[in-house]
Protein backbone atom coordinates (compact mmCIF):
# COMPACT_ATOMS: atom_id res chain seq x y z
CA UNK A 1 0.00 0.00 0.00
CA UNK A 2 1.24 3.64 -1.12
CA UNK A 3 2.12 5.92 1.70
CA UNK A 4 -1.30 8.60 -0.20
CA UNK A 5 -3.45 5.13 0.46
CA UNK A 6 -2.01 4.70 3.91
CA UNK A 7 -2.61 8.46 5.07
CA UNK A 8 -6.22 8.02 3.31
CA UNK A 9 -7.18 5.33 5.60
CA UNK A 10 -5.90 6.99 8.52
CA UNK A 11 -8.22 10.14 7.80
CA UNK A 12 -11.27 8.41 7.30
CA UNK A 13 -10.76 5.81 10.65
CA UNK A 14 -12.06 8.68 12.81
CA UNK A 15 -14.94 9.23 10.50
CA UNK A 16 -15.61 5.46 10.61
CA UNK A 17 -15.24 5.41 14.22
CA UNK A 18 -18.29 8.38 14.78
CA UNK A 19 -20.36 6.61 12.64
CA UNK A 20 -20.43 3.43 13.91
CA UNK A 21 -21.40 4.78 17.12
CA UNK A 22 -24.62 6.48 16.20
CA UNK A 23 -26.48 5.82 13.52
CA UNK A 24 -27.17 8.63 10.48
CA UNK A 25 -30.70 8.49 11.21
CA UNK A 26 -30.06 8.47 15.38
CA UNK A 27 -27.79 11.91 14.59
CA UNK A 28 -31.03 13.07 12.72
CA UNK A 29 -33.31 12.83 15.58
CA UNK A 30 -30.84 14.19 18.27
CA UNK A 31 -32.00 17.94 18.06
CA UNK A 32 -35.55 17.03 18.48
CA UNK A 33 -34.61 14.82 21.61
CA UNK A 34 -32.88 17.55 23.03
CA UNK A 35 -34.94 20.40 22.32
CA UNK A 36 -37.98 17.89 24.54
CA UNK A 37 -35.37 17.88 27.33
CA UNK A 38 -34.35 20.95 27.29
CA UNK A 39 -38.01 22.52 27.39
CA UNK A 40 -38.73 20.29 30.33
CA UNK A 41 -35.85 21.82 32.17
CA UNK A 42 -36.34 25.41 31.61
CA UNK A 43 -40.27 24.52 33.12
CA UNK A 44 -38.30 22.56 36.98
CA UNK A 45 -34.77 23.67 37.18
CA UNK A 46 -33.52 26.84 38.78
CA UNK A 47 -32.03 28.76 36.24
CA UNK A 48 -29.42 29.80 38.28
CA UNK A 49 -29.76 33.21 37.30
CA UNK A 50 -27.70 34.20 39.99
CA UNK A 51 -24.24 33.17 38.76
CA UNK A 52 -22.44 35.09 35.90
CA UNK A 53 -22.90 33.13 32.83
CA UNK A 54 -21.25 33.48 29.06
CA UNK A 55 -24.25 31.89 27.62
CA UNK A 56 -27.94 31.16 28.41
CA UNK A 57 -28.67 28.21 30.65
CA UNK A 58 -30.55 26.45 27.49
CA UNK A 59 -27.44 27.23 24.79
CA UNK A 60 -24.93 25.62 27.71
CA UNK A 61 -27.55 22.47 28.13
CA UNK A 62 -28.35 22.36 24.35
CA UNK A 63 -24.70 22.13 23.91
CA UNK A 64 -23.83 19.19 26.78
CA UNK A 65 -26.39 16.79 25.32
CA UNK A 66 -25.35 17.35 22.29
CA UNK A 67 -22.13 15.00 23.23
CA UNK A 68 -24.71 12.37 24.51
CA UNK A 69 -25.76 9.45 22.31
CA UNK A 70 -29.21 9.97 21.09
CA UNK A 71 -30.01 6.46 22.94
CA UNK A 72 -29.18 7.79 26.50
CA UNK A 73 -31.40 10.96 25.32
CA UNK A 74 -34.79 8.64 24.72
CA UNK A 75 -33.63 6.67 27.79
CA UNK A 76 -34.04 10.35 30.28
CA UNK A 77 -37.48 11.36 28.23
CA UNK A 78 -38.84 7.52 28.22
CA UNK A 79 -38.10 7.44 32.34
CA UNK A 80 -39.49 11.35 32.76
CA UNK A 81 -36.49 12.20 33.89
CA UNK A 82 -35.56 15.97 34.18
CA UNK A 83 -32.08 17.23 33.53
CA UNK A 84 -30.63 19.95 35.12
CA UNK A 85 -27.18 22.56 35.01
CA UNK A 86 -26.04 22.75 38.95
CA UNK A 87 -23.44 25.26 39.14
CA UNK A 88 -23.07 24.44 43.27
CA UNK A 89 -21.21 21.34 42.27
CA UNK A 90 -18.22 23.54 40.85
CA UNK A 91 -18.05 24.64 44.65
CA UNK A 92 -18.72 21.26 46.29
CA UNK A 93 -15.66 19.56 43.91
CA UNK A 94 -13.35 22.44 45.78
CA UNK A 95 -14.95 21.59 49.07
CA UNK A 96 -14.37 17.60 48.80
CA UNK A 97 -12.08 16.82 50.96
CA UNK A 98 -8.25 16.04 50.60
CA UNK A 99 -9.17 12.21 49.07
CA UNK A 100 -12.85 12.71 48.31
CA UNK A 101 -14.38 12.36 44.95
CA UNK A 102 -15.62 14.81 42.30
CA UNK A 103 -19.10 14.66 41.34
CA UNK A 104 -20.13 15.84 37.86
CA UNK A 105 -23.33 14.29 37.61
CA UNK A 106 -26.00 14.03 40.21
CA UNK A 107 -29.05 11.65 40.00
CA UNK A 108 -32.30 12.37 42.51
CA UNK A 109 -34.41 9.29 42.22
CA UNK A 110 -37.29 10.74 44.45
CA UNK A 111 -37.85 13.55 42.08
CA UNK A 112 -36.78 12.41 38.75
CA UNK A 113 -33.67 14.44 38.40
CA UNK A 114 -29.92 14.45 36.93
CA UNK A 115 -28.17 17.04 37.72
CA UNK A 116 -25.04 17.92 35.86
CA UNK A 117 -21.88 19.65 36.64
CA UNK A 118 -21.52 23.45 35.74
CA UNK A 119 -19.78 26.34 35.69
CA UNK A 120 -21.46 28.73 33.85
CA UNK A 121 -19.14 29.09 30.48
CA UNK A 122 -20.18 26.81 27.19
CA UNK A 123 -17.38 25.67 25.10
CA UNK A 124 -16.63 29.04 23.17
CA UNK A 125 -16.11 30.97 26.59
CA UNK A 126 -13.90 27.96 28.46
CA UNK A 127 -10.35 27.82 29.06
CA UNK A 128 -8.14 24.86 27.74
CA UNK A 129 -8.02 23.35 31.29
CA UNK A 130 -10.99 24.35 32.10
CA UNK A 131 -14.00 21.75 33.30
CA UNK A 132 -17.56 22.89 32.06
CA UNK A 133 -20.96 21.72 31.23
CA UNK A 134 -19.76 20.43 27.93
CA UNK A 135 -16.65 18.46 28.88
CA UNK A 136 -18.02 15.81 30.30
CA UNK A 137 -21.94 15.50 30.74
CA UNK A 138 -22.33 13.67 27.39
CA UNK A 139 -20.24 10.90 28.47
CA UNK A 140 -21.99 10.73 31.60
CA UNK A 141 -25.60 10.69 30.03
CA UNK A 142 -24.51 7.52 28.29
CA UNK A 143 -22.58 6.14 31.39
CA UNK A 144 -26.07 6.59 33.01
CA UNK A 145 -28.40 5.09 30.59
CA UNK A 146 -25.67 1.86 29.95
CA UNK A 147 -25.79 1.87 34.12
CA UNK A 148 -29.57 1.67 34.44
CA UNK A 149 -31.01 0.24 30.78
CA UNK A 150 -30.77 -3.14 32.46
CA UNK A 151 -33.60 -2.26 34.78
CA UNK A 152 -31.15 -1.34 37.66
CA UNK A 153 -32.93 2.33 37.37
CA UNK A 154 -36.19 0.65 39.76
CA UNK A 155 -34.19 -0.43 42.24
CA UNK A 156 -32.21 2.90 43.13
CA UNK A 157 -33.77 4.12 46.24
CA UNK A 158 -30.67 6.41 46.74
CA UNK A 159 -28.90 9.32 45.33
CA UNK A 160 -26.16 8.51 42.10
CA UNK A 161 -23.18 9.98 41.73
CA UNK A 162 -21.51 10.33 38.51
CA UNK A 163 -18.16 10.88 37.59
CA UNK A 164 -14.81 11.31 35.31
CA UNK A 165 -11.88 9.46 36.63
CA UNK A 166 -8.58 8.48 34.88
CA UNK A 167 -10.23 5.11 33.37
CA UNK A 168 -12.96 6.71 32.04
CA UNK A 169 -16.49 6.99 33.57
CA UNK A 170 -17.94 5.48 36.75
CA UNK A 171 -21.52 5.50 38.11
CA UNK A 172 -21.81 5.07 41.81
CA UNK A 173 -24.75 4.69 44.25
CA UNK A 174 -25.42 5.47 47.57
CA UNK A 175 -24.18 8.95 46.94
CA UNK A 176 -24.70 10.39 49.91
CA UNK A 177 -21.78 8.80 51.74
CA UNK A 178 -19.37 10.43 49.79
CA UNK A 179 -17.87 13.40 51.10
CA UNK A 180 -18.29 15.91 48.35
CA UNK A 181 -22.16 15.21 49.61
CA UNK A 182 -21.35 15.05 53.31
CA UNK A 183 -18.88 18.34 53.09
CA UNK A 184 -21.90 20.11 50.90
CA UNK A 185 -25.42 19.15 52.55
CA UNK A 186 -27.21 21.67 49.60
CA UNK A 187 -26.37 19.01 47.11
CA UNK A 188 -28.89 16.65 48.60
CA UNK A 189 -31.59 18.63 47.10
CA UNK A 190 -31.74 18.89 43.53
CA UNK A 191 -31.43 22.03 41.40
CA UNK A 192 -34.97 22.72 41.21
CA UNK A 193 -36.74 26.14 41.17
CA UNK A 194 -38.38 26.96 43.94
CA UNK A 195 -42.53 26.07 43.16
CA UNK A 196 -41.14 22.37 42.29
CA UNK A 197 -39.26 21.50 44.68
Amino acid sequence: MNTLAKRAGVALLPIFLLTACESAEDAARKPALVDEIVENSLARCDLQAEFSQTADYDARLKEALMKAYSESLDFVIDKDITVCLDRRMEEANDNKGAWGLSAQLLYYPDSKVISLYDNGDDYAHKGSFETAAVSFSGKLLDRFESYNDNGYLKEVDSMLIGRRHSKGYAMNDDGEGYAVIENNPELLTPPLAGNDI
